[in-house]
């Protein structure tokens, strides 16, 4: 029963709800004052792109660590389903959840932006918010080391700017989820984006639960 009970609290992670709330009001604020200034609708994209894309691949870290790293994993997989509930499950209800804040984020964001299409936008965030989230899940289970995961978004989030900025080839494109300077792209080109980032997550995700252990 006591380890049942630990299992449930670890599934609802408030804290880290709480946590995505914040941040993005506090983007939110910082776009608004932002709007006042010639540097408003160019750093829009680069914000959205790699702060809150970025923050999920923090979340999918964040949310196997102890599964895969902490003391308490030891705990956890003695409890029935906790490997699949804390695992990939985990994963999609904290998707589920950031993609409604998402929503409600690029809908503000539109209002005060002009040149935004929303569904375009949003399509987009929510694919490239899907693979980073995926990539960081994979990461932790495969390093089994927080900090090592950490460290391999952040490199593909810094390599992949510069190489799509100074070296466009088809090889960069296949690999790279980022556009970088737009506000959005042609409905088509967001579709095949999505596409893309939807192969790359469900690859990673599949991946990383079957290879969860301690």
């Amino acid at each position: 029963m006591k380890n049942k009970n630990i299992l449930e609290i670890k599934i609802l992670g408030k804290e880290i709800f709480l946590f995505i709330l914040m941040f993005i009001s506090g983007l939110l604020i910082y776009y608004w004052l932002m709007r006042k200034t010639n540097m408003a609708t160019s750093s829009f994209m680069f914000f959205s792109e790699y702060c809150l894309t970025f923050f999920a691949g923090i979340m999918g870290v964040i949310n196997t660590k102890e599964l895969v790293e902490d003391d308490i994993g030891e705990i956890l997989f003695t409890i029935k389903d906790a490997k699949r509930k804390l695992g990939i499950n985990r994963q999609f209800r904290f998707m589920i959840f950031y993609i409604i804040l998402l929503s409600i984020y690029v809908f503000i964001s539109s209002l005060i932006f002009k040149e935004i299409i929303f569904i375009n936008i949003l399509l987009q965030l929510i694919a490239q918010s899907l693979f980073m989230n995926s990539l960081g899940f994979l990461l932790v289970v495969a390093f089994k080391n927080s900090g090592l995961a950490l460290s391999g978004i952040g490199l593909y989030s810094v390599v992949y700017y510069f190489l799509y900025l100074i070296i466009r080839n088809t090889f960069i494109n296949f690999l790279n989820i980022y556009v970088t300077g737009y506000f959005g792209l042609p409905i088509g080109e967001t579709v095949l984006l999505t596409i893309k980032c939807l192969i790359y997550s469900l690859s990673f995700y599949i991946c990383g639960q079957i290879n969860i252990k301690r």
